[in-house]
């Protein structure tokens, strides 16, 4: 398989967005995992990154597009414990998901069931972060308590 990955070389409208092929597989460094992505997202906020419209991260190009994915473990960088080949997880990446391969560090990673279909679990990562941050963080409502 080839690795791919949607890429962004200028900021702009849906005309500046490129599928790139890569040579090699990303290799993962110290603490980090190679993850073969089996799903990514495509969100509103891609479209303000791809606009360098978002205020929270100070972009430098080229970038690849994708908030978070799901996907399964294909190689581990040194030192990785708690993590094997082959486990299936999610993150949240704000930007780099789009891709066929992703090195990211093992530390975030969050397990997801066998059974649940990637394109379901996916959206969970985002949207359920979302509604934590407005029920917890803005809201302050606590543990056990109704909305």
């Amino acid at each position: 398989m080839t690795p791919k990955r949607v890429e962004l070389r200028s900021f702009g409208g849906p005309g500046v967005i490129r599928v790139v092929e890569d040579q090699t597989l990303p290799e993962p460094g110290a603490g980090q995992v190679r993850i073969r992505v089996e799903a990514s997202s495509l969100v509103f906020t891609d479209m303000l990154i791809r606009r360098n419209l978002y205020p929270v991260l100070k972009l430098t190009l080229p970038l690849t597009l994708g908030y978070d994915l799901v996907g399964h473990v294909d190689a581990l960088g040194q030192g990785v414990t708690g993590i094997a080949v082959g486990d299936r997880v999610a993150d949240l990446t704000q930007i780099g998901s789009n891709a066929t391969h992703v090195v990211r560090p093992a530390s975030g990673l969050v397990r997801v069931p066998p059974d649940l279909d990637a394109t379901r679990a996916e959206p969970l990562i985002l949207s359920y972060l979302t509604a934590y941050q407005a029920l917890v963080r803005e809201a302050e409502v606590p543990a056990g308590g109704k909305v």
